[in-house]
């Protein structure tokens, strides 16, 4: 119903939805999947590390069975993924139209939303 009104209104998607992600969320969830923490590697490296490095630091890992590089490696990143969505996903700021005629159902309509719902 949603897709629906936001196509019938022009109504753009938030750009992650746009990289592939199924759901807006806090990056790095502790409940996110390997096909999340992929894009993820990708899309913030430096977020990543920091990360990867507390994991270390801390003597403990953000999943129970595996190191955050690990719970990547398992996944697969988003075809979606190019740097201009990532620099559109990452800034502090949004600038484009809110409305389009040229709707498009993104990339990551109806994908992978893991995490608590």
């Amino acid at each position: 119903m949603t897709e629906a009104i936001l196509k019938r209104w022009g109504v753009q998607p938030h750009p992650c939805y746009q990289l592939g992600f199924g759901r807006c969320s806090c990056a790095f969830c502790i409940f996110a999947s390997n096909d999340q923490m992929a894009p993820l590697r990708q899309i913030d490296p430096e977020g990543f590390e920091h990360i990867a490095a507390m994991e270390t630091d801390l003597g403990h890992t953000m999943k129970h069975d595996r190191a955050l590089h690990q719970v990547a490696d398992a996944g697969t990143p988003y075809e979606a993924v190019t740097p201009e969505r990532v620099a559109l996903t990452m800034s502090t700021t949004y600038d484009q139209p809110i409305l389009t005629d040229n709707w498009e159902l993104p990339a990551g309509a109806y994908g992978d939303s893991a995490g608590p719902l």
